[in-house]
């Protein structure tokens, strides 16, 4: 008899994942309960009207009520429920397993259209990232288990995450860093649950574990699956008296007074990474696709002594550790980790062929479901989101090439770029490099499946554009076209008619907004950011809002027929 409760905050996808645990596990053997869909039920009154009639703190009581009640059910052999954000953990049986389920874009925060606000009074990504900064503190001393989901994961066919939930992960060759909130609640069942995973190696950091801490992982995880990383000047007496399978010693605290498995270096002058056995092991700041280029290179030059892993504050290397996973010494992380740049567990979990690679290119891109739309296309390949800007466009192409990419699905800024690249008449979404450079724009198609949906109006203003005003003066003609940078009309420099209908082609963080006599009904935003700011305009001026989300389908579906057809 399993309880297990899923925890996160909002808009996660904490319901969907519900649908899909269900097919994974058996309708019969498992009942999954989305516990504010379980309230209306109780309540025969809606979340909304609760909050509206009788604030937040009865709907909390009503919340605590209702699970009380489903965590005295005993007939299900399993039962997983779904809690809202600000649910309070802390009253979850001890015997329950928590799963905090996380997502990438949990950080640049949501705004939400057609849900209840909880504190009106501030701006919808101010709320969010107060309530998500106040509620993760407490989710992470409640979780047995954290699942980062990947963007866009909407069916039941992905393997990495049906692993996860059915027969366990299989993360052969990869390591994961202990850290101290690993040992916050049961740590014994916590390396027993992940031994099953066939990691390689259990991480101990002595900068970042106690010494009683790495004693007790010590005590349980084998000698064969333990790697000592020596970092804390202070303590390397007492690293040198424990006994491990592996060692890591990291040469900015001088000449190794052990005779390491691995040595490191943690910054960018390999000519100091040197020794006559162990091996060499490079993690150092990457800025630029040049310096990538070069680490690269520097790791071929002795493929299997040497091993480069590049860093940055963001995470922007994370596709190029998953790609080149034939290192001896690989890091994914199951929560924030040591590094951003570490894959997470369910993108180790697919074991792509690295041969090649398809990808999606633009800044940002860190919110991006192109890579698990087309994950079931380009398989086994992966599909990657990586951060290309206009800048480094000239440099990251050969090094993306020289890597194994052989097709990419171009976003702003850089349709120009490929308009350019690939000698065409109007900017470029889609790209193929072999055998040759060949490009398409599936944007108006998209754009004409959408505009399909929209509700009748009489009247449009674009606000924004870049690289796809072209495809969108095809689609809306009659639109009247408005800079976001000056609010005034593209064409004549004036000002435009207040629109019944606006579409929303800004960048997703624009700033300015339409001016304030606009008080449109509908808002079609071509982004299908969760904190784009089409949203945040749509929630001010109470209009309809309309994703981006089903333009994105079908562009995505004419990338496939382009890519096919050649």
């Amino acid at each position: 008899m399993k309880r297990i409760a899923l925890i996160g905050h909002r808009g996660v996808g904490k319901t969907s994942l519900l649908s899909r645990i269900e097919t994974y596990l058996g309708s019969s053997r498992v009942r999954v309960i989305d516990l504010d869909r379980e309230i209306e039920r109780v309540t025969t009154n809606s979340i909304h009207r609760i909050f509206q009639e009788s604030g937040e703190a009865a709907f909390r009581a009503i919340e605590q009520s209702t699970f009380a009640q489903l965590a005295k059910k005993t007939d299900e052999e399993t039962l997983v429920v779904a809690l809202g954000a600000g649910f309070d953990v802390s009253k979850i049986p001890q015997d329950w397993h928590v799963i905090w389920v996380r997502r990438v874009t949990d950080k640049t925060g949501r705004i939400f259209t057609d849900r209840p606000r909880l504190n009106p009074d501030m701006s919808a990504l101010e709320e969010f990232d107060m309530r998500a900064r106040a509620r993760e503190p407490r989710y992470a001393a409640r979780a047995d288990a954290i699942l980062i989901l990947d963007e866009g994961i909407e069916d039941s066919n992905d393997p990495a995450e049906r692993s996860y939930f059915t027969r366990g992960l299989d993360l052969n060759g990869a390591t994961l860093t202990l850290q101290k909130e690993n040992f916050a609640r049961d740590f014994s069942g916590f390396i027993r649950d992940r031994l099953k995973w066939n990691l390689k190696w259990f991480e101990l950091r002595d900068d970042l574990l106690s010494e009683s801490q790495i004693e007790e992982a010590v005590r349980l995880i084998p000698d064969a699956n333990s790697l000592l990383s020596f970092r804390e000047p202070s303590r390397i007496a007492h690293s040198k008296s424990l006994h491990v399978g592996a060692t890591d010693w990291a040469l900015e605290l001088g000449d190794p007074q052990i005779e390491p498995s691995y040595v490191s270096l943690h910054s960018n002058d390999f000519s100091k990474l040197s020794h006559p056995r162990a091996k060499l092991k490079a993690a150092v700041p990457t800025n630029s696709f040049d310096d990538l280029l070069r680490g690269h290179r520097w790791q071929q030059e002795e493929p299997d002594r040497r091993v480069f892993l590049p860093m940055s504050p963001d995470g922007r290397w994370a596709w190029y550790r998953d790609h080149r996973r034939d290192f001896s010494l690989n890091f994914i992380r199951e929560n924030t980790g040591s590094a951003p740049d570490q894959p997470t567990l369910l993108q180790w979990q697919r074991h792509p062929d690295t041969k090649s690679f398809a990808a999606v290119l633009g800044d940002p891109v860190q919110h991006s479901r192109t890579p698990m739309e087309h994950r079931s296309y380009f398989a086994p390949h992966a599909v990657y989101a990586i951060r290309v800007t206009e800048d480094e466009w000239s440099t990251a192409l050969p090094v993306l090439r020289e890597l194994g990419l052989t097709h990419a699905a171009v976003t702003a800024p850089l349709k120009i770029k490929a308009q350019e690249l690939a000698h065409a008449n109007s900017p470029i979404n889609t790209l193929i490099f072999e055998p040759s450079i060949l490009g398409a724009n599936t944007d108006v198609i998209g754009l004409r499946e959408a505009a399909a949906q929209i509700p009748p109006y009489r009247s449009a203003a674009v606000w924004g554009g870049g690289g796809t005003l072209d495809s969108i003066r095809e689609v809306f003609p009659q639109a009247e076209f408005v800079s976001a940078r000056t609010g005034l009309l593209r064409d004549t420099g004036g000002v435009a008619r207040a629109p019944e209908l606006v579409i929303w082609a800004a960048p997703s963080k624009q700033i300015e907004s339409p001016p304030a006599e606009w008080r449109p009904k509908f808002v079609f935003d071509l982004n299908y950011s969760d904190a784009s700011a089409g949203r945040d305009y749509a929630l001010k001026t109470k209009a309809i809002y309309i994703s981006g989300l089903g333009m994105f389908k079908a562009q995505a579906k004419a990338q496939r027929q382009f890519w096919e057809t050649v």
